[in-house]
């Protein structure tokens, strides 16, 4: 089984999603919500959302740990 480590902001970022503290979103968000977040302040459903909530790997670890 393949591993790597998060950091303490990723983790409660992670809880906070599962417990739908950052409702209305499911997941991290996309590059194309990730820009709306930032631009317009609400994701690509319209939905307002004030902040970006990303998972930061390196290009590395992001291909070997993409779900299909």
């Amino acid at each position: 089984m393949e591993k790597f480590k998060i950091n303490y902001q990723v983790l409660t970022d992670l809880i906070n999603i599962h417990f739908k503290v950052f409702y209305p979103l499911k997941k991290f968000l996309s590059e194309d919500d990730f820009y709306n977040v930032i631009y317009k302040k609400k994701l690509k459903n319209g939905k307002f959302f004030p902040f970006p909530i990303f998972l930061s790997l390196s290009k590395k670890n992001y291909n070997k740990f993409k779900l299909f």
